[in-house]
């Protein structure tokens, strides 16, 4: 889930991009399950190495990070980043 903390840890420690769904296009926004590929392609115009993407939602669409890893176990050891520092705060 998306919410400020959660961001600017990311933000401190992985290499981020982000996008806005409200610019996306009514045709995508039309078809089931185009959304979040026209989403990360946007944010990866902005940083091609991201290894989170996230936005901020729209109407009816609820805020979203992606987190990338070569492997489920580098997405776990971010998702442990992520809770080490939220946790402490």
């Amino acid at each position: 889930r998306n919410n400020p903390n959660i961001i600017d840890i990311c933000e401190n420690n992985f290499r981020c991009s982000s996008y806005s769904r409200k610019y996306e296009i009514k045709e995508v926004k039309k078809t089931e399950g185009s959304s979040i590929k026209w989403g990360i392609s946007e944010a990866f115009k902005q940083n091609p190495d991201a290894e989170i993407v996230y936005h901020d939602g729209d109407f009816g669409k609820e805020p979203m990070v992606i987190m990338f890893g070569q492997d489920p176990k580098e997405v776990l050891e971010k998702i442990r980043i992520i809770l080490q520092y939220y946790v402490n705060n």
